[in-house]
């Protein structure tokens, strides 16, 4: 049987035909917006493609109208009694992208692309690391990261062990609520600069003193989970705004100090 094939601007490209493999999920192997432009293909056998930015191994891709790669899943097994998220690391492959001037590579479970074809988030298995070397020391994530136009860090998650060397004090960013599916709008954010512009924390004390000495403390707490009943960490969570400083711990209400009114430090509990 002559396979059916797609034609793409990155290959003729085989959908899904037969799906008595144990990992193939029941779903389209083609959708289409409206317009009758390809929005999915679901592909029989992982196929390599060619991106701009390097060869990516692809089992699931999603596209925009205009036809340019979305979102590309290097592996899109169903995970199962039969088919285990270890055996689902097992197969997926290596690949090596360009990332602004560097490269990064991983075994890789989402890569995220703007329409102009540059890669807005890699998200990966957490049985890998990436690293990412920054102005306040490295960063090494289990889940990914996200990018701007020219490669910058945007927003990460950071593993548990990270420190960070910062103008406010030592860090320890670590956010365990973090969405595990995905690697976009991370909780340590960036601005175009590398600056940090918001972060998560529950091994520091943040210290906030304004100018006639008086000073407040938020502490990382520890809740009672209420879905599970289990105990779990309440991060302290900051944003640095233009103006003004934000924080805001579980469903405390946030609240807000002026940037130029008080002085922000950090300290490992």
């Amino acid at each position: 049987m002559i396979p059916f094939r797609i034609k793409t601007a990155y290959g003729n490209l085989v959908p899904c035909y037969d799906s008595s493999d144990v990992r193939k999920r029941y779903r389209e192997a083609l959708d289409r917006y409206p317009s009758g432009a390809l929005r999915s293909i679901y592909l029989q056998d992982r196929t390599v493609i060619e991106t701009q930015v390097g060869k990516l191994h692809a089992e699931l891709i999603t596209f925009y109208e205009c036809g340019t790669i979305k979102r590309v899943f290097p592996t899109y097994g169903k995970i199962s009694a039969y088919h285990t998220e270890e055996d689902e690391y097992e197969e997926a492959d290596m690949d090596r992208l360009s990332v602004g001037n560097s490269s990064v590579s991983s075994k890789m479970q989402c890569v995220y692309f703007d329409r102009s074809g540059y890669v807005k988030s890699i998200t990966i298995f957490n049985k890998d690391k990436m690293n990412f070397a920054t102005k306040y020391g490295m960063i090494v994530t289990d889940l990914g990261a996200e990018f701007d136009e020219d490669g910058g860090l945007v927003s990460i998650e950071s593993v548990f062990q990270t420190e960070l060397y910062t103008e406010f004090g030592t860090l320890h960013p670590f956010n365990p609520h973090r969405d595990p599916m995905h690697a976009e709008k991370g909780s340590l954010g960036f601005d175009e600069d590398g600056n940090i512009i918001r972060f998560a924390t529950v091994r520091d004390r943040i210290i906030l003193k304004d100018k006639n000495g008086k000073q407040k403390e938020y502490v990382p707490r520890i809740e009672e989970d209420p879905y599970t009943g289990f105990p779990m960490w309440v991060p302290v969570k900051v944003w640095f705004e233009k103006e003004t400083i934000r924080i805001a711990m579980g469903k405390d209400t946030e609240e807000i100090y002026g940037r130029a009114e008080v002085r922000l430090t950090s300290e490992k509990i």
